[in-house]
């Protein structure tokens, strides 16, 4: 094995690990974060929706159903 596939090797392993710190650091500082980039915001709730669940003081659960047909 030559020395420029050894730094190869370590230059991958470094920039994974830089890679999951920076998730991790960005993960826990984000506050739960979210933004909806389909088309149309498919899967955002329109304000009439949030207003209606923010309003009720009982627990919403949402189910999620998806099939390939």
């Amino acid at each position: 094995m030559n020395s420029r596939t050894l730094y190869s090797g370590v230059g991958l392993i470094i920039i994974a690990g830089i890679l999951l710190l920076a998730t991790a650091i960005i993960n826990s500082l984000g506050g739960g974060f979210r933004i909806d980039l389909t088309d149309n915001d498919l899967y955002s709730l329109s304000e009439g929706s949030k207003n209606i669940v923010r309003d009720t003081d009982e627990t919403v659960n949402l189910y999620y159903f998806f099939s390939e047909k």
